[in-house]
């Protein structure tokens, strides 16, 4: 039998605890999720016979309805871009990385989500906006503070990310995810 190796593992719970600190996930249910995803990915390995095809057989699985989900948005004019759509087609050739980080991205959210875990909609729409957060945080961190974008709503050190000079306390990843959705108009089509 064909085995993920052990720094495989290790780096997936990397991913994990990663995931946990930046958004704030409760560190039981990322534990829990990652286990779920390394015996998933361990199964898989074991039937596909090779660990990188194991991954993105799982997360072809995973994403099918996310990506059937883009495209019923997409046709109902909804907020999703078609650079989004892009990214998630079908030919496009996420690294072994990127599989992995998607799918433990999701998981965290699925074992957050309680009840509405069950409505697939809702969970299409958590995952777009956490993908979206995940995107632009890449980018403010590619970008110089004090630069004309650092001061555009929504980035770190603006009004929208949370008044700090009103002595609040910074709000949860969530939550400031939800303020900015919110503050860009992506939740005004639902």
């Amino acid at each position: 039998h064909v085995r993920v190796t052990g720094e495989a593992m290790r780096s997936l719970g990397e991913v994990f605890r990663g995931l946990g600190r930046a958004y704030g996930f409760q560190l039981d249910s990322v534990r829990a999720q990652h286990r779920h995803l390394a015996l998933l990915w361990a199964n898989q390995t074991a039937s596909a016979g090779d660990a990188e095809l194991a991954a993105k057989q799982l997360h072809d699985l995973t994403f099918s309805t996310f990506e059937r989900w883009l495209d019923m948005a997409a046709g109902l004019d909804m907020a999703t871009s078609k650079d989004l759509r892009v990214f998630f087609s079908s030919d496009r050739r996420p690294t072994h990385d990127q599989r992995l980080r998607e799918m433990a991205l999701y998981l965290c959210l699925w074992g957050e989500a309680g009840n509405v875990r069950f409505c697939p909609e809702i969970m299409c729409f958590f995952f777009d906006c956490a993908r979206r957060h995940e995107a632009q945080a890449v980018a403010d961190l590619a970008t110089p503070a004090g630069s004309p974008e650092s001061s555009r709503p929504g980035s770190p050190g603006s009004a929208a990310e949370g008044d700090r000079r009103s002595g609040d306390s910074p709000a949860p990843p969530a939550r400031r995810l939800h303020r900015r959705s919110v503050s860009q108009g992506s939740l005004s089509s639902l």
